[in-house]
């Protein structure tokens, strides 16, 4: 904590949509692209919040840079009518919310850190 707000704890991951016997990786999730997040996504944790703004009342969604903060959806069908109605809110020029299968995060995580272990292991290498 820092002054007394939790600016690095992680937050409670958010309840599932579908039935909590779906395993992660047989989930979807809806998100936003974006460069400089850790996954390459910016997830909905299923969390809104009202704002007042110049044109009336804005809603914003939550997001979540962690898989496990996401809100998970247990079938498609269910993620697709979620992204749609984030889409049908968002700002001109924002990105879309779109769909993404929770495998496909795990397996460009898991990519992304054996391409950082390579890279660290060339680099020990190369300082002998």
């Amino acid at each position: 904590m820092t002054f007394g707000l939790p600016f690095r704890s992680r937050r409670p991951a958010a309840p599932m949509a579908g039935p909590s016997s779906i395993p992660a990786w047989f989930s979807y999730v809806v998100a936003r692209a974006v460069e400089a997040a850790p996954s390459r996504f910016i997830f909905f944790d299923g969390r809104e919040t009202a704002e007042a703004g110049a044109a009336g009342a804005v809603i914003v969604p939550g997001g979540a840079f962690f898989l496990d903060e996401a809100r998970l959806y247990g079938d498609r069908a269910a993620a697709e009518g979620a992204a749609a109605r984030l889409n049908a809110r968002r700002p001109a020029g924002a990105e879309h919310w779109v769909v993404v299968s929770t495998r496909r995060v795990l397996a460009d995580q898991r990519q992304a850190v054996t391409a950082m272990t390579v890279a660290a292991s060339r680099a020990s290498l190369s300082r002998r």
